[in-house]
């Protein structure tokens, strides 16, 4: 009992100190970037009262990745392609980037691949039942590249690859089933859904092409989403279940990869 009352006092000391160094400068970075004072207020004292705990997380460190990293949470195609996602029966996922000069201490599961887990997870509405994966370390002494392919309890295949050491930058998710296939573009906010229709007495169709997807500003979308559920008392869009959830995946991944050294890891349930 005392263990655990010192492992509380220790991450509630360290959360308290966060919470003090981010109160001098999220306020002002969020005005900084045109946020009015009354928002930036108060994405601030929400991000306090417990966004360094729960992701997915409205704090901080969200805010500054969305703005100045480039990697928004809310994606204007993912929320229009989901609809469209009904039984997939296999998902091919790519997330490819050029070298940073951030994250560097964590591999590129945690860092790059996470969010399209987040996302897989939702559309597929499925348990993981098996993971395979392999991780290189390439430029640091983290796995810099690495795939996946889960396997889910619907019978669903998803592989995912995830690079932060590429010349080029892609973020596509591909999704296909029966009579159906959609991809997304989350670089360009794309979208694509083609699928077969068949008449008796005809030869199969294909119809479809690109769908018009409003554009918008994933952070501000986010922040809307989460001020509309205090308002209104409702469920956000993202729970923190959700982003529990990813992180389990991802950290099971990151175990499949160290499973065996320099082979392939797998894991089964």
């Amino acid at each position: 009992m005392k263990t655990k009352l010192l492992l509380f006092n220790d991450a509630y000391s360290k959360i308290r100190a966060l919470n003090k160094s981010e109160n001098n400068v999220f306020d002002t970075l969020m005005k900084k970037m045109g946020y009015p004072g009354h928002l930036a207020g108060g994405v601030e004292a929400a991000s306090s009262a417990g966004g360094q705990i729960t992701p997915p997380i409205m704090g901080a460190v969200a805010f500054i990745m969305a703005e100045l990293i480039g990697q928004p949470y809310y994606v204007v195609a993912v929320a229009a392609a989901l609809p469209l996602i009904q039984t997939p029966r296999f998902v091919e996922v790519h997330r490819i980037g050029t070298f940073p000069a951030r994250s560097l201490d964590v591999d590129v599961v945690f860092d790059v691949m996470i969010h399209d887990l987040d996302i897989i997870l939702t559309a597929i509405g499925s348990d993981v039942v098996s993971i395979e994966a392999v991780g290189v370390p390439v430029v640091t002494d983290r796995v810099d590249i690495a795939n996946a392919r889960l396997r889910f309890a619907s019978g669903c295949i998803a592989n995912l690859t995830a690079s932060r050491i590429s010349r080029e930058q892609v973020r596509k998710l591909r999704f296909f089933q029966q009579d159906s296939y959609v991809s997304v573009d989350c670089v360009q906010q794309e979208v694509e859904s083609w699928r077969v229709t068949r008449h008796a007495g005809a030869p199969p169709e294909i119809i479809g092409g690109q769908l018009k997807v409003p554009r918008g500003e994933p952070l501000k979308l986010e922040l809307a989403d989460f001020v509309h559920s205090v308002a209104s008392d409702e469920a956000p869009r993202v729970g923190g279940a959700d982003g529990r959830q990813a992180l389990a995946v991802a950290q099971r991944v990151v175990d499949a990869m160290a499973r065996t050294d320099g082979k392939q890891g797998t894991e089964e349930l």
